[in-house]
């Protein structure tokens, strides 16, 4: 039976607090290992030994997978991805090394030099994955540059504004990686910086508001006007209380109005209820598609399904959520975006959906707490988009 009530909250905990969810899996792949190999030594062939130890040593994750998910309230499919993930590249390397280590010592007659290049091809290439896909990809950040040409712009025309994106922070310190990210928003003097939500992970500790606090100011440092949105890990209360002070904008289903190199431009920015857009927020959306001809209209939303709260078209609509799909095949793209948005839409970058020109920024940070923390295939980004908009009179 699933544990309730406070005895949940206990169990979630201890665990959290304990030796944490990721390390209790981590040493769980490694245990499961263990019996596959225990389970394949007393087999004759390689092929034999190899099938045993997989049999074994997946049915042991599948069956303590189950015994802890029943015994859980929060055991959800990321945690059942992280379980698969660690299974994939830990367990089975681990298993191949020691089978390796253990011919060296002593010769197996199932284990013989022709099965050896299997048994590091089934070892080396899952490693390789999880070295680069935990420890590589979610630090090498990227700058992903466009360019929007807005009706009548001509080819030459200087860009009337330029766009630094910064979404899906995501983590719970404010580290190298974080101020990595700044520094590039920095380097390319943006007129406007917008933050897609998502800013800190798993809640603010007293020790850590501070740091996220001199982080906005930094932003706003960075650019000319700094404008934020709520994301599902942080919220518009505690976003209005810690930019309070920073000269950071918070937009909770409103517009703001801004003039940038004599242009005006007027954002959206929305809060995470659920579509269709009512009450503020459809107000919101109504307000930015009757502004002026003549002005930049930009909505700016956690989520990329905002975009079918549209009714007018708009010059772009400005997201995050996705992180790229944060895991991603060569030739076929990302497996779970979390939204309605084509697929290719969500894996990031500047596209149109009816129409409708809208950026989805794959992020900086990754999904934490119990979900598997890497990138594979969706590095993390900040955006950059330069608006070459027409004079007055040609729009």
């Amino acid at each position: 039976m699933p544990l309730g009530g406070d005895g949940a909250n206990r169990a979630d905990a201890d665990i959290i607090s304990g030796v944490g969810f990721s390390t209790a899996v981590l040493l769980l792949a490694l245990a499961h290992a263990g019996v596959g190999l225990a389970a394949a030594r007393s087999a004759t062939t390689f092929r034999a030994a190899a099938v045993r130890a997989l049999a074994v040593a997946g049915g042991s994750t599948v069956l303590i997978t189950l015994v802890w998910r029943s015994q859980t309230a929060w055991f959800d499919l990321f945690a059942l991805a992280h379980v698969a993930y660690l299974g994939l590249v830990v367990t089975v390397p681990a298993m191949a090394a020691v089978a390796l280590l253990a011919r060296q010592r002593t010769p197996l007659p199932h284990l013989r030099a022709r099965s050896v290049g299997i048994v590091l091809i089934i070892g080396l290439l899952p490693a390789a994955v999880g070295v680069y896909a935990t420890h590589l990809e979610p630090r090498w950040l990227r700058t992903d540059r466009h360019t929007i040409r807005l009706s009548g712009a001509g080819v030459d025309a200087a860009p009337a504004l330029r766009i630094a994106v910064m979404a899906d922070v995501q983590n719970t310190q404010i580290d190298d990686h974080e101020l990595a990210a700044l520094r590039r928003v920095n380097d390319v003097k943006p007129d406007l910086l917008l933050v897609a939500g998502d800013l800190w992970a798993q809640g603010l500790t007293r020790d850590e508001r501070p740091k996220f606090q001199a982080y906005v100011r930094s932003m706003v440092a960075a650019a000319t006007t700094v404008v934020i949105v709520e994301g599902d890990s942080d919220n518009s209360r505690s976003l209005l209380a810690l930019a309070e002070g920073t000269g950071a904008v918070v937009l909770v289903d409103e517009t703001l109005d801004i003039e940038v190199n004599g242009r005006q431009v007027r954002i959206a920015g929305l809060s995470l209820r659920e579509r269709p857009a009512i009450g503020a927020q459809r107000t919101a959306i109504d307000q930015l598609q009757a502004a002026s001809p003549d002005a930049i209209t930009i909505l700016l939303s956690h989520r990329p399904d905002a975009i079918y709260d549209l009714t007018e078209p708009v010059d772009l609509v400005v997201a995050g959520h996705t992180h790229g799909g944060q895991f991603a095949l060569p030739l076929v793209g990302p497996r779970f975006t979390l939204s309605s948005v084509p697929r290719h839409v969500a894996a990031g970058g500047l596209h149109e959906v009816d129409g409708q020109a809208i950026y989805v920024s794959t992020g900086i940070g990754m999904e934490r707490s119990h979900a598997p923390q890497l990138r594979f295939g969706a590095r993390p980004s900040i955006g950059v988009i330069d608006v070459i908009a027409a004079s007055g009179a040609e729009s």
